[in-house]
């Protein structure tokens, strides 16, 4: 019997036991390595390997890959000069990159305490506790805009990306063709204390292509990210269209008269209010009007007329749950808690479910499909699955079919506001 068969005849209790041992038994192996590396760096023998740093050691003579090397070496280092921290890695408090994290801001004073602090975080949350010791200051409203990428003549189709720096909106070249202007660059809007109409308004900066090969990079390519700079600040950043960019201008200009000088934040923030405020009303009947009953129709077992949950019925789910997952662990009673929308009922309406909030939670997306598996099974769902690509793709044909609109009448209906667009800046 090999090894994956073994594993295939646990029970799932005996599964979940031994994932938790290995975990263990790998914590302290880690730690372990990171005091043989430690001791290697200190007795100098990667240099009678004749490899000119640690880092040149572990990624060509031990097989690490870059990041690998640089998160041992680096926490290394720090439990070399703190030893309770080879401690903590092998209990599991803290993980490797965690570590890593904290060590800039680790002192003979704080030690211990910061390292409380972070035990049993995660990446983010630790990311945020180093923010609300060591707070950044904001950063600068700012529109940069990105080359237009091109696949160079003799690429054959297996290019690889070029990387960007640090996820800055910018060029796209390796870290050392950057210069110095191009990873700092100005300040893209008027001071603070300006206050003409037109004080905030974005300015786009043209950032010349790198002299690196070209590569075929898209702009969606370069990942949106949020990065904490205070107890309460964060940084957000993200790739937009022109069209993005040229509504942001002229929604500042038009709040300038009440708002002289606003910032990104404050546009982008009132219009996620009120797209917000939209979209809970939609989906949950937050703040609508009470609807008069409607004659019955056909009902399932247990007397549901349609498989539409009610707006009342939606709304109390809402407010009880919180827009958060309400799954629980039944043996640690932990509960999911991420952002959850979809309406999941703990009786399937298919099998006589009704709608009531005794019956119906939110869940997020993987827990509602998982909760379908278990009371359907995996082939139906898989059925059902198939039945809706295959809806959508000719969904997609029909589009890609249908006659494309006069440039003329494309042209001024481009040119004209949404009703998504008029409700999100300039609803009231």
């Amino acid at each position: 019997m090999d090894a994956m068969e073994a594993i295939t005849k646990l029970t799932d209790s005996e599964l979940i036991t031994a994932l938790k041992e290995l975990v263990g038994h790998s914590n302290q192996l880690t730690a372990e390595l990171l005091r043989h590396l430690a001791e290697v760096e200190q007795r100098r023998l990667h240099l009678e390997a004749a490899c000119s740093s640690m880092h040149v050691y572990c990624t060509e003579v031990l097989g690490f890959d870059d990041a690998t090397a640089y998160n041992r070496i680096y926490v290394a280092r720090l439990a070399r000069r703190f030893p309770i921290v080879f401690d903590v890695l092998a209990q599991g408090r803290v993980h490797l990159t965690g570590l890593r994290l904290l060590a800039p801001h680790i002192t003979e004073d704080n030690v211990a305490e910061l390292l409380e602090a972070a035990a049993g975080k995660t990446k983010r949350q630790i990311e945020k506790l180093i923010a609300e010791r060591a707070p950044k200051p904001d950063v600068p409203d700012r529109v940069r805009k990105r080359p237009q990428p091109a696949r160079p003549a003799a690429c054959s189709g297996t290019c690889s990306p070029q990387p960007t720096l640090g996820g800055e909106v910018g060029t796209v070249g390796s870290r050392s063709e950057r210069t110095d202007s191009d990873a700092r660059p100005a300040m893209a809007t008027a001071a603070p204390d300006s206050t003409s109409a037109a004080a905030h308004v974005a300015v786009i900066e043209p950032v010349p292509p790198s002299n690196a090969p070209s590569s075929n990079v898209t702009p969606s390519a370069v990942a949106e990210s949020v990065e904490p700079r205070s107890a309460d600040r964060y940084k957000i950043e993200f790739t937009g269209s022109a069209e993005v960019v040229d509504r942001l201008a002229r929604v500042q200009a038009l709040m300038a008269h009440r708002e002289p000088g606003c910032g990104f934040e404050v546009v982008v923030g009132q219009a996620l209010e009120l797209l917000e405020a939209k979209l809970l009303k939609e989906r949950f009947g937050v703040g609508a009007k009470p609807r008069q009953a409607r004659p019955r129709r056909r009902t399932n077992s247990a007397n549901n007329t349609t498989r539409h949950v009610p707006r009342a019925v939606r709304r109390e789910v809402y407010e009880r749950d919180g827009l958060r997952c309400a799954f629980i662990d039944p043996e640690s009673a932990r509960r999911c808690g991420e952002v959850a929308v979809e309406l999941q009922h703990h009786r399937p309406y298919a099998l006589g479910g009704e709608h009531s909030t005794a019956n119906v939670s939110l869940f997020c997306k993987t827990h509602n499909a998982h909760a379908a598996r278990k009371d359907f099974g995996e082939a139906h769902i898989e059925a059902a699955v198939e039945r809706q690509r295959g809806r959508r793709a000719a969904r997609k044909a029909r589009q890609s079919a249908a006659p494309q609109q006069p440039a003329v009448a494309r042209s001024t209906a481009e040119t004209r506001p949404t009703a998504a667009a008029q409700l999100g800046l300039f609803g009231s």
